[in-house]
């Protein structure tokens, strides 16, 4: 999958090939987009029959190919096999957490006849030892999510007031940044128990939650987990203590100028792209110890780590980032931990290496 639609897999990938496609040549196939030439980097629309998908890929002769869809990679594989190409997947979330039986299955196959597979955490690596059968530990790689420092840095927030009256948001209010996708597993539900639970403090405090969602066309699960959520905001008379916005990718920027805190209330997570972005722009950063979160955030030094459900601990970090200095302590020490390991660029090297690695053997 692919930018416009919607995700940190998606972003992950716009931004992986960018980099790689400045001193080779790459070819994407995705759903997402139409045909695109760009120099080194060549966009194909995903076809709807796997003899012109082997002919796209024969066409462009890869000397590898790395999928980041697991749904998406039954027929390249095949293609791969005979073509004799080295075929890996990239998992971007642990589907033998957050799956249901058939999606697991999918993900165990498919990890047992690559050539090797990415976990983007050391948390999703041995989700793979625990839950595959008979798998080769030594085709398993971690290679974790990158940031492009161009787009996301402390500058994005020097547009904070500009930003702030555009989006409806008064200059006074703290504003905990909330960005997710609909699914039930983000926490929204945890996050709405905790305001309930401490309206009265969020109130005195002035904190406001912008709960930034992307643009997209929701599902129909979506669109009714959605409508549960916002009906039980306005049952619980919250309305005011929290806002919704919905921006495009490009946009995304404007979502983190305004933020003073960032939020990630997951209940399942691996190795989110939202919060290195976060770290990126120096917002200090309140997350669920779940996934991978523990191996990129260390506790009260560039973070706040809770436990998922634990509404008192979710108030005690948002109080202790009321003092703007731990707000710009926190967020100084994981700017400078995202610079020496997340950027993009450190991890399309990774990637690369990897590429030459398997290709020598």
């Amino acid at each position: 999958r692919y930018p416009p639609f919607p995700g940190g897999r998606e972003n992950f990938v716009f931004e992986l090939v960018n980099q790689l496609s400045m001193e080779n040549a790459v070819l994407v196939v995705t759903p997402d987009k139409e045909n695109y030439d760009n120099g080194n980097l060549i966009i194909r629309k995903y076809p709807d029959s796997k003899k012109l998908l082997k002919k796209i890929i024969k066409e462009f002769n890869p000397d590898i190919i790395n999928s980041h869809t697991f749904y998406l990679s039954n027929e390249a594989i095949d293609i791969a096999k005979e073509m004799n190409i080295p075929f890996g997947i990239t998992l971007h979330g642990d589907q033998f957490a957050i799956g249901d039986e058939k999606r697991q299955s999918i993900v165990a196959g498919l990890v047992n006849v690559s050539d090797f597979v990415i976990s983007v955490s050391e948390n999703g690596r041995q989700s793979i030892i625990k839950n595959v059968k008979n798998i080769k530990k030594d085709k398993l790689f971690v290679i974790n999510n990158g940031v492009n420092f161009e787009s996301f840095n402390e500058m994005v927030r020097q547009n904070n007031s500009i930003n702030r009256n555009e989006l409806g948001i008064n200059l006074q209010d703290v504003v905990i940044l909330v960005p997710t996708r609909i699914a039930s597993y983000k926490g929204l539900n945890f996050l709405v128990d905790s305001i309930v639970k401490n309206k009265s403090f969020i109130e005195k405090n002035k904190i406001l939650f912008i709960i930034s969602i992307p643009d997209y066309i929701f599902s129909e699960e979506e669109s009714a987990l959605f409508s549960k959520i916002k009906n039980r905001i306005e049952d619980d008379n919250i309305s005011g203590l929290i806002k919704f916005i919905f921006l495009k990718y490009q946009d995304v920027t404007k979502a983190y100028s305004v933020a003073d805190i960032f939020l990630l209330p997951s209940e399942k997570e691996q190795f989110p792209l939202s919060i290195i972005e976060s770290m990126a722009c120096k917002i200090p950063v309140i997350a669920t110890r779940v996934g991978g979160v523990p191996e990129l955030l260390e506790n009260k030094k560039d973070a706040y780590i809770i436990d998922f459900g634990d509404s008192i601990s979710l108030m005690q970090g948002i109080e202790s980032y009321l003092i703007v200095e731990n707000r710009d302590r926190n967020g100084k020490n994981a700017y400078e931990k995202v610079s020496e390991k997340y950027s993009i660029e450190i991890i399309a090297r990774k990637y690369y290496e990897l590429y030459r690695k398997v290709l020598s053997k």
